[in-house]
């Protein structure tokens, strides 16, 4: 029961605008990990001095850089798979060879897929 109110409470507004995340300095990512963290602690009864890393495996919870690029690659597969609303669908830069996708993924330091490694959609 407490871990679900605090997954309905904490989570939600740590989720909110990813995209904004998305690039943030360490410094920020830092912040934002320890409120994962200490949602955590307190549902597993931790105490501070105590190793976070198995609570947030246990829960199934990523970290803070890991949980903003997937909530973004979740956006991205809607969008491509239109069950997100047009504006969402629009604001996507369909890019076609390999070269340009990796300079475009520099710029916004995304990861980058070759065209063998997925399915073209």
């Amino acid at each position: 029961m407490y871990q679900s109110l605090v997954v309905a409470l904490v989570l939600p507004p740590l989720d909110y605008d990813n995209a904004t995340l998305a690039g943030l300095p360490t410094c920020l990512l830092n912040r934002f990990q320890s409120v994962l963290n200490e949602a955590a602690r307190s549902i597993a009864g931790l105490r501070r001095s105590e190793h976070i890393t198995d609570a947030l495996a246990s829960f199934h919870w990523l970290r803070a850089p890991e949980r903003i690029k997937f909530k973004l690659a979740v956006i991205v597969y809607r969008a491509l798979h239109g069950a997100v609303p047009q504006y969402l669908s629009d604001q996507l830069q369909y890019v076609a060879d390999l070269q340009t996708r990796r300079r475009v993924a520099f710029a916004h330091r995304l990861p980058v897929f070759s065209a063998s490694a997925r399915r073209d959609v």
